[in-house]
């Protein structure tokens, strides 16, 4: 069941919520750890956050200070599902299970907007459950790599919550994939006659290995006659170098952000 109010405004949705949380909390107090709905408690949004102690422990696991296991070798990939819940973004927190071979779901938060307090609020609650299940009080999630989209609001929300270093120390990371859909996106402002030149100069940019190489690439796409409509495109991921391109976020680290397998999965059962 889901974090969907009636047309009419009530709260028939939540009640039941409140009524199921009784049954599993009988079970597994984090299956429906928290929830809120605005009617009843203005001061904090709608959101409705799960996850489980079993999730929890394979999280517990990722931990790179913990002890030796292949789950340290994961990284925890985030990112948001439109079309799962009407009227609802449904974050998610997702790790490649190198036992079992498939992505699992670590845990979900359904909230009305992707801000940078909304995706605080998700990772505060989610390391409250870790806490919870390992017995260490103040206890934050510490996995190898955090991947998730090149939204400000990820990366400020992960400051928030965990600290400037764990930025600093390349531990949250961008999807190449998505900036590779961007630079097609972006090849469609600029004059048709250099657009593939442009599209292949800048893909190179997921594949160098030096930071000379990435200065390299950076003045020949600053070379291109394109009327100064790059300008403002290449500074916004110069500032982001640290994210993305392999020369600074580590050689070996995904490119691709997994917890699209999850969201596929998720959106083939919701909303249309």
């Amino acid at each position: 069941m889901h974090a969907k109010k009636h047309e009419t405004g009530d709260e028939n949705s939540f009640d039941a919520l409140a009524i199921l949380k009784e049954g599993t909390d009988k079970v597994d107090k984090h299956l429906l750890f928290k929830m809120n709905s605005k009617h009843m408690n203005p001061s904090e949004p709608d959101f409705v956050f799960k996850s489980s102690s079993v999730m929890a422990k394979i999280a517990l696991q990722m931990d790179i200070d913990g002890p030796a296991n292949l789950l340290q070798l994961e990284n925890a990939y985030f990112d948001a599902c439109h079309s799962r819940v009407q009227g609802f973004k449904l974050l998610g927190l997702w790790v490649f299970h190198p036992a079992l071979k498939k992505i699992m779901q670590l845990a979900t938060m359904e909230i009305k907007s992707e801000s940078m307090s909304n995706i605080m609020k998700f990772l505060s609650l989610f390391n409250e459950v870790l806490a919870n299940v390992s017995g260490r009080e103040g206890y934050k999630f510490n996995p190898r790599v955090f991947l998730c989209d090149e939204a400000g609001s990820n990366f400020k929300a992960l400051e928030e919550v965990f600290g400037e270093q764990f930025i600093l120390q390349q531990c949250a990371i961008g999807c190449q994939w998505h900036f590779k859909n961007n630079v097609n996106s972006k090849s469609k402002d600029i004059p048709v006659d250099i657009r593939q030149k442009f599209v292949d100069i800048s893909t190179t940019l997921c594949h160098i290995t030096t930071a000379k190489q990435y200065d390299e690439v950076m003045e020949e796409l600053r070379q291109l006659p394109d009327k100064g409509l790059l300008k403002s495109w290449l500074q916004w991921w110069d500032v982001r170098r640290s994210h993305i391109f392999p020369p600074f976020c580590g050689a070996g680290f995904p490119g691709v952000n997994l917890s699209e397998q999850g969201n596929a999965g998720w959106t083939c059962g919701g909303v249309k």
